[in-house]
């Protein structure tokens, strides 16, 4: 596994977030319609800003539930990947920064000791790249998948 597939949760969890936004303002915008009460004519064609609305916030909810879902699937990759790493304070980093989505700030901070940013940051890349050399995919692993 490397940096691109253990950082899939951040970004799945950043498009949520925003698509979670979007839905709040879109449910916002559909409870504040009121009538136009003027007696000017309109637009020539007829308009539909709830039905418009309301089938926007369907296909919205729609893409939040799928993308929960792949969230889930990553995290549970995640997760038999972690199992792997045998050191528990390495696993402790790879937990708090790619399943927890904290900062390197935080997981120096929650990990303790001297430990700083820079150096847990730096115990991570050291694991990934070792890890590569070994050619160890934990995705197929059957070492990792007897520890279910």
């Amino acid at each position: 596994m490397n940096l691109k597939h253990l950082s899939q949760l951040y970004y799945l969890d950043k498009l949520i977030q925003r698509d979670e936004r979007r839905l709040e303002q879109l449910r916002a915008r559909l409870t504040n319609i009121t009538p136009k009460l003027s007696g000017m004519p309109g637009s020539p064609g007829p308009a539909d800003k709830v039905g418009d609305g309301v089938a926007e916030l369907v296909d919205l909810l729609e893409k939040i539930e799928a993308d929960r879902q792949e969230y889930d699937r990553e995290k549970a990759k995640l997760e038999l990947y972690l199992r792997c790493i045998e050191d528990t304070q390495t696993r402790l980093i790879f937990v708090l920064r790619f399943v927890d989505l904290k900062s390197w700030s935080e997981v120096a901070a929650a990990i303790g000791g001297n430990n700083t940013e820079g150096s847990v940051k730096q115990a991570c890349y050291r694991y990934l790249k070792e890890s590569e050399k070994a050619e160890h995919d934990c995705e197929i692993c059957s070492e990792c998948s007897d520890k279910l």
